[in-house]
C-alpha cells in the first residue's frame, strides 16, 4: 500500500498528459484536431483558425474541402479549447507506457520477489 500513491500519480500523469491549451499564438496544423468545448457541446474541428474574438474549424466528420461547412464561436461563448501536438502526445504515450510498466512490476513481479526474498536459506 506504501506505493498506491506513486502509482495514482503516474496514472493520472499518464491519462492527463499531452494536451495544450490553444489560444492566437498556438501553431495549430491544418489536419490537427481540436477540441473546443462551448455551452455544453463538445466540438472536434480541424482547419481551425483562431482569433482574437473567435475561433473557426470544420468538424471532423466531413472533409477538409467543405468550406460551407465551417463553424464558427465567439471566443466568449467557449469554455476550453485544446489540442495535442506531436511532442506531447509522445510524452503521453511515454507516461502511459512507464506506467503500465509500473504496475506491472508491482502486481506480478513485486510478489515473486518477495516470496523469493522470504525463502530461508
Amino acid at each position: 500500500m506504501r506505493y498506491s500513491l506513486l502509482s495514482l500519480v503516474l496514472l493520472l500523469g499518464a491519462c492527463l498528459g499531452g494536451r495544450v491549451h490553444v489560444d492566437e499564438w498556438t501553431d495549430i496544423a491544418v489536419t490537427q484536431p481540436v477540441d473546443v468545448w462551448t455551452q455544453g457541446q463538445h466540438w472536434h474541428l480541424y482547419g481551425v483558425t483562431v482569433l482574437l474574438d473567435s475561433i473557426t474549424g470544420i468538424p471532423t466528420d466531413v472533409t477538409l474541402d467543405c468550406d460551407s461547412c465551417r463553424v464558427g464561436f465567439a471566443r466568449s461563448q467557449i469554455d476550453s479549447v485544446v489540442t495535442r501536438h506531436q511532442s506531447e502526445l509522445v510524452k503521453g504515450i511515454v507516461a502511459q507506457s512507464a506506467a503500465l510498466l509500473y504496475l506491472y512490476g508491482y502486481f506480478f513481479v513485486a510478489p515473486y520477489v518477495y516470496a523469493l526474498a522470504a525463502i530461508p536459506e
